[in-house]
């Protein structure tokens, strides 16, 4: 059975072997064998968990941020953590430090995503610095921390 949709405003298709034009809801409840309204809680539900794992990592950068002020001798509020500029650019530098080239053009990989910026002395090192997870003396890129005492 093949389906087309239909040109306008409206989402409506039109079945190509009965002629029989449907909804998009009818469309939905026929080619997948549920209902438009099934469909769109799965949906949402998923979209759910994704912000639950994005807030999770969050709070906890927070956290790390929070505990790292409190060595230094700073006490600092959660509230206060969340404005600081400084905090602000942490979770800037962990999402966004990418290789560049010479002309500030980001650097893909052979499946065209982005590469990030693992280098010893790079945004994401600074970044991990200012939360406490990791060490001034390590001299090594992200991700080939060496294990053992050597550490």
């Amino acid at each position: 059975m093949g389906w087309k949709r239909l040109p306008g405003s409206s989402r409506h298709y039109l079945n190509t072997e009965t002629e029989q034009e449907v909804t998009y809801r009818q469309y939905i409840k026929i080619t997948r064998g549920t209902s438009f309204e099934a469909i769109r809680s799965e949906r949402r539900s998923q979209q759910g968990e994704a912000y639950k794992n994005h807030m999770a990592k969050y709070n906890q950068l927070l956290s790390d941020y929070i505990t790292n002020k409190e060595t230094e001798g700073k006490k600092i509020s959660r509230g206060e953590a969340r404005r600081s500029s400084e905090m602000k650019q942490i979770v800037r530098d962990l999402k966004g430090s990418f290789l560049r080239d010479d002309k500030g053009k980001l650097i893909k990989d052979e499946q065209g995503r982005k590469q990030k910026d693992t280098s010893a002395d790079g945004p994401l090192v600074k970044a991990l610095l200012k939360l406490g997870r990791r060490k001034p003396d390590w001299h090594f890129p992200v991700g080939e921390t060496p294990s053992g005492p050597s550490r």
